[in-house]
């Protein structure tokens, strides 16, 4: 296997418990992916006893309740909080002991996997001599993209990362005329993030600028250090083709699978169902594809969003966000938990 990531380790754990010897490569030299953006929070929408019951795996030590979320669309704020139909969860990312990566760590250890760091695979035969059924899950790593002539989108983006006087998860979001995509700010566990993005070409230094003054004028409580560029990495957003199960009589799993949001890459819960689909891959793969496909259902309309957003001018772009959102806020709980749906396996486990 290669990738100690979410999904990585989420089957790994579940292989060493089906009675297989599980040796993991992983490029970075510990746990936790890349130094130069984490420690970093990541959220998503989920049941905890349903991920639980689907991956065979207790996140709840590493997770923290989000109660709200704040928006700054081209001008506009507002905060909402999350309905009650809805449970969403921050969990930390990195090689922290508070992190859910470590988590992962120490359970797949326990159950006997294996984890060789240091260990990158450079060229397309390396990974081609994988025995059969190897499970591929590097994530975002654009030159895993090139080697196997997956489609993707290379992704630019400007961070800064720091700490927070809030002891509680938090999260907002920032669209404006900077960016394509989108920003964020959140905290967790005492971290402060910052990060904003954009596919296919590099921000401009305005576009930057704006940014960090959007977040500094609406985070008071946060004491960021340096900014910094950052190519991000590949998003599997670049084809309709993108999720797959395998490569050639390799299993893919995570991103590198395409199980991820294509308009707003949420994918942490994506790379934990993945993986666990990427364990069954190996002992029962009709099981397996049928999972892949419930997983993946929401890709294509979101693919389509994406890129009909994308071609939009700016000021359409900036309506079209505020008319959501202004309608959002005045559904009934039991209407506002459809949006959610479209996280890659929300409402789909089980």
């Amino acid at each position: 296997m290669v990738g100690a990531g979410l999904a990585g380790l989420t089957a790994a754990i579940n292989l060493a418990r089906d009675g297989f010897r599980v040796l993991v490569y992983e490029a970075q030299p510990r746990i936790g992916g890349r130094a130069d953006f984490r420690p970093d929070p990541a959220g998503s929408p989920f049941g905890l006893k349903q991920l639980e019951a689907y991956t065979g795996i207790d996140i709840s030590p590493s997770v923290q309740l989000l109660r709200e979320c704040r928006y700054f669309l081209w001008g506009k704020s507002y905060t909402l909080a999350f309905p009650r139909t809805v449970t969403c969860y921050m969990v930390e990312r990195g090689s922290r002991a508070s992190s859910l990566d470590s988590l992962l760590y120490e359970i797949a250890r326990r159950e006997g996997v294996e984890v060789v760091f240091g260990r990158k695979f450079s060229t397309r035969e390396e990974f081609e001599a994988l025995p059969p059924g190897s499970i591929l899950a590097t994530g975002l790593e654009r030159a895993t993209y090139q080697l196997l002539g997956l489609p993707h989108e290379t992704s630019y983006a400007y961070c800064a990362r720091g700490s927070s006087s809030s002891s509680e998860a938090t999260v907002s979001i920032y669209m404006g005329p900077f960016t394509t995509d989108y920003g964020f700010s959140c905290t967790i566990n005492g971290v402060a993030f910052a990060f904003v993005y954009q596919r296919g070409t590099p921000l401009s230094e305005g576009a930057k600028h704006a940014f960090r003054a959007h977040v500094e004028a609406a985070e008071p409580t946060f004491t960021l250090g340096a900014w910094h560029d950052l190519e991000f990495g590949a998003c599997p957003s670049g084809s309709f083709r993108n999720p797959r199960l395998f490569w050639n009589d390799k299993i893919l799993a995570g991103s590198l699978g395409g199980s991820i949001d294509p308009l707003l890459n949420f994918g942490m819960l994506g790379a934990m169902l993945s993986g666990r689909i990427a364990a069954w891959a190996v002992v029962e793969p009709r099981v397996a594809a049928r999972e892949f496909r419930r997983l993946n259902v929401s890709f294509y309309p979101l693919l389509c969003a994406r890129r009909a957003l994308v071609r939009m001018p700016d000021p359409w772009r900036a309506a079209v966000a505020q008319s959501f959102l202004s309608a959002y806020a005045s559904m009934p709980a039991v209407l506002q938990r459809t949006p959610y749906l479209f996280v890659p396996g929300y409402g789909r486990m089980g």
